[in-house]
C-alpha cells in the first residue's frame, strides 16, 4: 500500500495537483500562444501524458524544467472569478 503524500496547496499553479512542496512555477507553452504555469509536479504529470500522446502519434514538445521560464506574477495582477474580479497580492 502507498503511503499518504503530504497535500500541499500552490494557488499559482494551474495543475489540478498534487502539488510539489517547493513554491516555484514555471510557464509551459501549450501551443497556440496559451501557456500553463506549472509546479515541478503537475509539470512532470504533464510530461508523462505527452510521451503517452507522442506513442500514440500526437507530435508534442519535451521540453525539460530547467528549460521553461521561472513564473513572476505582477504585482497588480488581477484575476477573474466567476463575474467578480479580485486583487490577488503578490506571494
Amino acid at each position: 500500500m502507498r503511503p499518504n503524500r503530504p497535500k500541499y496547496d500552490n494557488p499559482e499553479c494551474s495543475g489540478a495537483g498534487p502539488h510539489s512542496k517547493n513554491m516555484t512555477v514555471r510557464v509551459l507553452p501549450t501551443g497556440g500562444g496559451s501557456n500553463a504555469i506549472l509546479c515541478r509536479a503537475c509539470f512532470w504529470r504533464e510530461m508523462s501524458y505527452r510521451r503517452l500522446r507522442i506513442a500514440e502519434g500526437v507530435p508534442f514538445e519535451l521540453p525539460s524544467w530547467q528549460s521553461l521560464e521561472i513564473y513572476q506574477p505582477d504585482d497588480r495582477e488581477t484575476i477573474q472569478e466567476g463575474d467578480y474580479h479580485y486583487y490577488r497580492p503578490p506571494l
